[in-house]
């Protein structure tokens, strides 16, 4: 409804003052408008809202050079564009944060068809180098024994001893390639697309300037394990690393709070999120790669949507306080060909290990299953193309030594539906060195998607021994037995132009080894 303008009073014109019985001050013609207004409510003393009439206008008549009131409509006018003025840049400023928003996502979109270019000319380069590979293999048997034996004795000073049950037909035979000094490695991770290990390092001043104190990233190439690259990154200590491998964006966990998305092919930080704890673990959603997970010290996971950049879109807590960190997280997709074929997110601590599974990928409508502990567990190893995974407890009272779970997952379809670990083998050795370490799932055939549970080994650091053993799913003693130059931190397998390789990393140091089948 159209409301009148009330004047003003100023010492010049000759404007009719008029008042009503509560003694304020109007324009005649004015205070005649308003109080002819319809609405009953609007019947009121625009100063001080006392009930008003027409009938209680009374004039004044005052002298021209004292008082005269003044036409203000023209101010309110400009009063009320201002405030449209004010409204229209407000929706205009929206209409800009969502532009930025989609342009971000337009760049993300580029960044990724970009890649998918490099990912296909790195693949011509690397067909090109396999033909050169395979010729260099055909030359090397036909050279003989001869070639052979150079090769041992050319070996580097400090290669691993390796001692391997003589009963095994078929095993693993691993090959010292490569050994790289770094400085206080903790993690690393393999990324398929641009055929690099990526290690988590502590930066130092001398050689990283302001970045000196934090942390980044080192890329190896796995085409010569020559070619490295250090990326800083403005963070604390690093303590997990996952590579989405459609377009190299990687989630990096720091135990100063912050949770980067970084993109490794153009090297950049895309977004810095902020906890309100440390970061222990990360995990993509491998159904919906807008979806992503980490797991915090204090036991709760945060579920965030990459087109989301102001902060989580979900958080799952456990009850209580002082539950422990969550130490390993691990998204399983929706496998139709598989015997267990629900997607869900694993999620791993000390005193706890569960499934949450969801329609949704923010888990906002989820059922969680709870998996039976057999005591306080330190690290968890899981194989995408088996769906095996394996537990890793710490000594106790009924057990002194380390054991090593492997199982399988396992549901029912009934009306109550139930997901659970049977456990297929448990083996036993070594003793905890008070650092935790992270093992990994080695496969024997050339492919890692084509592996089968008959054709896995379980790769662990025994930190006791300084030593990494290797485990199949019958035997209670080790198919071999790894001798390390420091305490093994984090395992990687990989398959590398279709050559099975293991990375093993330490605090100073990254040795990589060949496999290959023997009979």
């Amino acid at each position: 409804m159209r409301q009148f303008a009330i004047f003003d009073v100023v010492f010049t014109g000759d404007h009719r003052p008029a008042c009503l019985v509560c003694g304020h001050i109007f324009g005649l013609h004015c205070i005649k408008k308003w109080l002819s207004q319809p609405e009953r409510e609007k019947r009121l003393c625009p100063q001080c809202k006392t009930k008003a009439k027409e009938q209680d206008i009374r004039l004044l008549f005052l002298s021209k050079t004292a008082i005269c009131l003044v036409d203000n409509s023209e101010l309110e006018g400009a009063r009320n564009g201002l405030k449209q003025a004010k409204e229209e840049l407000r929706r205009i400023k929206m209409q800009q944060s969502s532009m930025e928003n989609d342009q971000r996502m337009a760049k993300l979109q580029i960044i990724a068809a970009n890649e998918e270019n490099r990912r296909l000319a790195r693949e011509l380069e690397d067909a090109k180098l396999l033909v050169e590979e395979f010729k260099r293999q055909v030359g090397v048997v036909a050279a003989g024994s001869t070639t052979m034996a150079a090769a041992a004795a050319a070996a580097t000073v400090g290669t691993p001893q390796i001692t391997t049950n003589a009963a095994v037909k078929y095993g693993l035979v691993l090959e010292l390639m490569r050994d790289y000094k770094e400085a206080s490695a903790r993690v690393m991770a393999f990324y398929q697309a641009g055929h690099r290990l990526v290690i988590s390092q502590k930066l130092n001043a001398a050689n990283h300037g302001p970045f000196g104190g934090g942390s980044g990233l080192k890329m190896v190439s796995c085409l010569d394990f020559n070619t490295t690259e250090v990326m800083p990154l403005n963070t604390g200590l690093i303590r997990d690393i996952c590579v989405n491998e459609a377009n190299g964006n990687t989630l990096i966990g720091s135990m100063d709070k912050s949770l980067l998305l970084v993109n490794l092919n153009q090297k950049s930080v895309i977004h810095k999120y902020q906890e309100d704890f440390a970061v222990w673990s990360v995990a993509w959603n491998r159904d919906d790669s807008k979806y992503f997970y980490c797991g915090l010290a204090d036991g709760s996971v945060s579920v965030y949507d990459i087109r989301y950049l102001a902060g989580r879109v979900n958080r799952l807590s456990r009850e209580g306080s002082g539950n422990p960190p969550v130490f390993q997280l691990t998204h399983m997709e929706r496998r139709h060909d598989h015997k267990f074929s629900p997607s869900g997110l694993v999620v791993s601590s000390t005193n706890r290990c569960g499934f949450y599974t969801s329609s949704s990928p923010s888990l906002d409508q989820h059922e969680f299953f709870d998996f039976e502990q057999m005591g306080s567990q330190f690290a968890t190893t899981f194989d995408r193309p088996t769906r095996m995974i394996a537990r890793s407890y710490r000594p106790h009272a009924s057990c002194q030594f380390i054991r090593h779970s492997m199982e399988e997952f396992s549901h029912s379809l009934s009306t109550s539906p139930k997901i659970q670990l049977n456990t297929l083998h448990s083996v036993s050795r070594g003793a905890l060195a008070g650092v935790m370490y992270r093992g990994t799932f080695l496969s024997l055939c050339g492919r890692a998607d084509e592996s089968s549970a008959d054709n896995l080994r379980l790769a662990m650091p025994d930190q006791s021994s300084c030593s990494v053993l290797l485990w199949d799913l019958m035997d209670r003693n080790p198919k071999q037995t790894l001798k390390t130059p420091q305490l093994p931190l984090d395992l990687c397998a990989f398959v590398n132009n279709g050559r099975p390789l293991t990375a093993v990393l330490m605090e100073n140091g990254l040795q990589v080894y060949a496999s290959r089948a023997m009979q």
